[in-house]
């Protein structure tokens, strides 16, 4: 793995992540930068289990080129890959992603290295990516490590959780943007990001959609809460699959600094390849009267030959903003989005002091 230069001067700074196991140290002098997402595997009952898949995607957002995947620098010491890491996209490219699966001798380990850089382009733009789940100079840990350099890219870590014990998935997307002494780079996305909202009463629909691809085998969601501090509560009488199973069940979110635990859908066994599900979370512990109900759809016939994700909310309590990923293609397709539900632009209008989420 290619490493940092012995730090001279260190800063630790805070990043844009919703755990408190994110840091990023910089050296000053150089740039030379290390982002890292960890947590500890735990012992026990209780315990999170070393991941037996480890997802990775990464999203471009400053290399008009994409970055370009460096083969001869990469390696796997533990674990297998079961899907390979490729050249990434640049901004408005779809995001391809990559897996790795835990040893089989016992050991249950993922030590894994794949660097991207900027070979196209001059933004000098680069990440060497270290995969890894009870390294041995990590004991009892798993998690994602990113090297770079602030002069040349910002480097933010949102990682994830599905199952727990022997049945957990690791899921972390890295975002690869400008450094912050330039403004980011816009392009527009493959995955078409529409909301409209009810003026009146705050109503609001986002919807996130794609059509270019095979119809996914499954479907994750991953929902962010920064709006309300107990999280947001999954209402189970308010949800429903009416196609497809599901493989992780939607479970309450923690609220900003928990760990964010997703849930994932596989599509119907008839042939028909649907996914149709609703997962419905409020905030039924605090005030801040945060709800979204989340639709999880493939092949539904009102919206023929694509996949996505929509959203119900209300914009005087939430904001909703929707990223997606994808890993392979064809009948090997999974879709991965995530729902950030941060606090309103605007302040919540009140009507007789209820608000009436239903």
């Amino acid at each position: 793995m290619k490493t940092s230069m012995l730090l001279v001067a260190l800063m630790v700074v805070a990043t844009a992540a919703f755990s408190p196991a994110v840091t990023t140290t910089v050296d000053e002098a150089t740039g030379a930068s290390t982002t890292k997402w960890s947590v500890d595997l735990g012992v026990g009952a209780g315990a999170i289990g070393a991941p037996k898949g480890m997802r990775v995607v990464i999203v471009d957002k400053i290399a008009q080129g994409g970055l370009q995947y460096k083969d001869g620098a990469s390696s796997v010491v533990a674990g297998s890959v079961t899907h390979a890491p490729q050249d990434i996209a640049g901004p408005g490219g779809y995001n391809y992603g990559f897996e790795y699966a835990k040893s089989t001798d016992g050991a249950d380990q993922i030590m894994a290295t794949a660097e991207f850089s900027d070979t196209v382009g001059t933004t000098g733009a680069y990440a060497v990516v270290y995969t890894f789940s009870n390294d041995p100079t990590l004991p009892g840990m798993f998690g994602c490590q990113v090297d770079s350099n602030v002069n040349v890219d910002t480097i933010t870590l949102d990682s994830f959780l599905l199952g727990d014990g022997d049945d957990t998935e690791y899921e972390v997307v890295i975002t690869v943007s400008a450094p912050a002494t330039n403004r980011p780079r816009k392009s527009p996305s493959p995955f078409k990001v529409t909301q409209v909202t009810d003026a009146k009463t705050g109503e609001q629909q986002t919807t996130l959609t794609t059509e270019a691809v095979g119809m996914p085998k499954l479907m994750r969601a991953f929902v962010v809460d920064t709006a309300a501090q107990s999280g947001l509560q999954y209402d189970d009488a308010q949800s429903s699959i009416v196609a497809g199973t599901a493989s992780h069940a939607p479970q309450d979110i923690c609220g900003p600094g928990g760990y964010n635990y997703g849930y994932e859908y596989a599509k119907s066994t008839d042939g028909a390849d649907q996914i149709m599900a609703t997962a419905m979370f409020r905030d039924t512990v605090g005030t801040s009267g945060a709800y979204i109900s989340a639709y999880t759809f493939s092949n539904d016939p009102s919206l023929p030959n694509m996949f996505g994700v929509q959203v119900n909310s209300n914009a005087n309590y939430v904001t909703v903003n929707l990223e997606s990923a994808i890993v392979g293609d064809g009948a090997d397709t999974e879709g991965n989005t995530i729902i950030y539900v941060s606090p309103p632009a605007r302040k919540p209008r009140m009507r007789g002091g209820v608000h009436a989420t239903a």
